[in-house]
């Protein structure tokens, strides 16, 4: 559960913002980008995931100039949508730029910051990127983002795009991304077959839970690479011996890296098909490998999950368990 604070805009307004510590009290930042409908549960629920991770967490009110503490749901679409049409994307990278400005100086943000935007906030989490000095970013299914290609050819930063394959908010913007992360390592791009818009939120109608489990997975991966934590596992658990705490990590941690093997391995020489082309990228989803490979692997971890009861059984995953997850 986390909190909110005040943040001082450039030109002297006030907003809200929620901030989700991490359990060991200090860690990179990272700001959170918010859906066309607002600071939603989904947004403070992916805030208090990502504190979980080790992230100091915030996640700015951007609407404020228009309507302050914004929180709508699918069936106020005609109002979320007469709300994001008044809504000044240069005016957001502005308090954006304050958000980053008072992350960085809170005493339990320590090293680099990222940012992480959903819909409405994955276009300004690749606007920031280009606008701001964060570390990383990642947008997922952000709409209009190739309004913005000039500005990311020049982005230096680690920058990360998920989209699903039915997602027709957003198919406009594929091709294009696509093209830009071919001519940019920096740059990645990945498909979530028959996901839609939306598909990382649990509250809307195009929730895919295997999606947005290796969206997640992927996530992470870019933001610790560029920004920590860093963690030494073997020399944590050489420490943490006993506990209810050390059971949980430990099962949390095998599974997760269960997870990226899974995933490193069936998403390495991949394609997508858009407007006819066949555009070529090491990292994207594949879709025959996502259908018969990745999903099958997929499937048979949640299995093993949802038998073995984790965050509290007493029990962790042996090599040779997680090479059993690996077979074909």
């Amino acid at each position: 559960m986390g909190n909110l604070v005040e943040i001082t805009a450039a030109d002297g307004g006030r907003f809200n913002a929620y901030v989700a510590m991490p359990e060991g009290g200090s860690g990179p930042g990272l700001v959170l980008l918010q859906e066309a409908f607002g600071v939603t549960q989904f947004m403070r629920d992916m805030a208090d995931r990502f504190a979980s991770d080790g992230y100091v967490v915030t996640v700015p009110d951007l609407y404020w100039r228009i309507e302050a503490g914004v929180e709508l749901t699918d069936a106020e679409f005609d109002r979320a949508m007469d709300i994001y049409r008044q809504f000044d994307l240069n005016l957001a990278i502005d308090d954006i730029k304050a958000t980053i400005g008072a992350l960085r100086a809170m005493p339990e943000q320590r090293g680099g910051v990222g940012a992480v935007g959903f819909c409405l906030g994955g276009r300004l989490a690749a606007m920031a990127a280009a606008r701001t000095d964060i570390d990383c970013a990642v947008a997922y299914y952000g709409v209009g983002i190739t309004d913005h290609l000039d500005e990311l050819e020049q982005v230096r930063i680690p920058l990360g795009f998920h989209f699903g394959t039915e997602d027709q908010d957003c198919a406009a913007d594929i091709a294009p991304i696509a093209a830009l992360a071919e001519r940019h390592d920096n740059v990645s791009l990945w498909m979530y077959n028959k996901a839609g818009h939306g598909f990382a939120n649990p509250h809307r109608g195009f929730f895919s839970a295997a999606a947005e489990e290796l969206a997640y997975i992927r996530t992470l991966a870019i933001i610790r690479a560029a920004i920590g934590p860093k963690f030494d596992l073997e020399g944590m658990w050489g420490r943490i011996e006993t506990g209810e705490t050390a059971k949980r990590l430990q099962i949390r941690v095998d599974v997760e890296a269960a997870r990226r093997l899974i995933g490193d391995e069936r998403a390495r020489t991949q394609s997508i098909d858009s407007d006819g082309a066949t555009i070529r990228k090491q990292g994207m989803a594949d879709r025959q490998c996502h259908d018969q490979g990745l999903a099958v692997h997929e499937a048979r971890l949640d299995q093993f999950v949802k038998n073995r009861q984790p965050y509290g059984a007493d029990i962790d995953l042996t090599q040779a368990q997680r090479l059993d997850l690996m077979k074909h």
